[in-house]
């Protein structure tokens, strides 16, 4: 373990993606995240901070149009979790912002939008412009996946902020954007199952919404937590 820690993080160019076989997940951008992530000195490894995050950022780019479930494991299950882990203690994070920023918060398309997100809440949950990002693109974006995934973003990244919650209700009860009000009942179902208050106003959102997809998403998750 202490070889991990002191050592360096294998370098991008040891992580070729453009010949990689597109029904081949490249297991070894993992290893780079996960010897990162256990680097005692982060201070001291920035530039190779920088580094995994450029091939973290070329795994996404280059399954933009390449959905499948091997690679989906990868990413969602392992690679995400460990960033989140690290969070604003990445070495060399501002490398995502940049790419996020002018590319990143626009795969609309990519079957991993909602791990592109959730890394950059994960990285940046204590920069005001991503998080004012978020909100814009919940409540304003003209692509329903965006908005989607932004409610994910706001309600995983910021989940422990005292105006989250309340601010969900309220995208919830705004009139307005039937997806955004289906993710955001689904985002308080999982992320403050064990509020006292998250119970009574699922079952409110139940028979009072006025669109059915939302009335059925909170009805299934009354019956989830009623169950435990």
């Amino acid at each position: 373990m202490s070889k991990i820690r002191t050592g360096r993080a294998p370098h991008p160019s040891e992580l070729p993606l453009a010949g990689m076989a597109p029904d081949t997940p490249p297991r070894n951008v993992l290893l780079a995240v996960r010897c990162l992530s256990e680097m005692w000195n982060a201070g001291a490894v920035i530039d190779q901070g920088r580094r995994v995050l450029d091939a973290l950022i070329g795994l996404l780019e280059f399954s933009e149009h390449r959905p499948m479930l091997e690679m989906n494991d990868l990413i969602d299950r392992h690679i995400l979790p460990v960033v989140q882990a690290v969070g604003i203690r990445w070495p060399g994070r501002m490398r995502y912002r940049d790419w996020f920023l002018i590319r990143g918060s626009r795969i609309a398309r990519s079957p991993f939008s909602t791990s592109i997100a959730l890394i950059a809440a994960a990285l940046f949950s204590d920069d005001r412009q991503i998080r004012d990002l978020f909100h814009t693109q919940a409540l304003l974006d003209h692509n329903a996946q965006i908005r989607w995934v932004a409610v994910q973003a706001v309600a995983v990244g910021w989940r422990d902020g005292p105006g989250t919650l309340p601010l969900l209700r309220e995208w919830a009860t705004d009139g307005h954007g039937d997806v955004r009000r289906v993710v955001v009942v689904e985002a308080v179902a999982v992320g403050w199952r064990d509020d006292p208050g998250t119970l009574p106003w699922l079952r409110e959102r139940a028979t009072d919404d006025t669109d059915g997809a939302v009335r059925w998403v909170a009805v299934q998750a009354v019956r989830q937590i009623e169950r435990r």
